[in-house]
């Protein structure tokens, strides 16, 4: 039977591009989501201090969590761990803190002296996704878990002050994820983190509650406006996507 020219390479190219799309749903199938796993006797990663890291007037901290037990620790640190008015910006602490129950505390330290802090209890051996937005003209520290708005502040720690205008404090101390290694000459305080972290991200602005839950189970590309800092951990090393 004769065929019209054309047809049976037209027959081909779709079955090339079938193909194409098929092999290309199986790549993305078999990508291995890594993560950060953590011993809790040291081992930690350090990011450079960088500007964006800080960014005074408006900011999010976002991250999974796993906590594998109950001892004190951080997951995140920027600072020096020393006091209330010294080299910190912010810290996302975890243990038996929140009325003697598991949970995570955040510390977000402005201007010269004072500091805020939320904190809701968590389930142990648990992914939770945290994050942590800070906007200086409303003058509101808010903590998400999951997505959804578990606690807000606008009010300094024991509400002597208002947030608002208050600036986050500016320090030359690198971005740890997973804890704080003794620093010469300063009390420490805190611990390093025995559990998992995957997709810490630092942004340059505060995230609406929208944004937050429409992203924090997604892959990011990476050039997101306003997004400052990725860690994903995909590629088995901690690489700023």
């Amino acid at each position: 039977m004769n065929q019209t020219p054309g047809v049976s390479r037209t027959k081909t190219l779709v079955t090339i591009s079938i193909l194409a799309i098929i092999l290309a749903l199986q790549s993305l199938a078999q990508t291995t989501n890594q993560v950060l796993s953590l011993d809790g006797s040291g081992d930690y990663v350090s990011i450079p201090n960088a500007a964006d890291l800080q960014n005074p007037t408006e900011i999010t901290v976002e991250a999974w969590i796993y906590p594998q037990n109950t001892d004190q620790c951080q997951f995140i640190v920027k600072g020096d761990n020393a006091s209330g008015d010294s080299q910190r910006s912010y810290d996302m602490t975890w243990g038996n803190i929140i009325g003697g129950k598991p949970g995570v505390a955040f510390e977000m330290f402005l201007g010269a002296t004072t500091y805020a802090t939320v904190g809701v209890p968590l389930p142990v051996t648990n992914w939770t996704h945290v994050a942590v937005t800070y906007a200086s003209a409303a003058g509101l520290l808010q903590l998400y878990t999951n997505g959804v708005l578990a606690v807000t502040t606008n009010r300094t720690t024991g509400g002597a002050q208002s947030l608002a205008g208050l600036t986050v404090r500016q320090t030359t101390f690198p971005l740890n994820i997973g804890g704080q290694p003794m620093i010469p000459g300063v009390q420490y305080s805190g611990g390093f983190a025995a559990g998992s972290l995957d997709e810490v991200r630092i942004w340059s602005r505060a995230r609406s509650a929208e944004e937050i839950q429409a992203s924090k189970s997604c892959r990011l590309s990476g050039s997101e406006p306003g997004l400052a800092g990725y860690w994903n951990f995909d590629a088995g090393a901690a690489t700023d996507v």
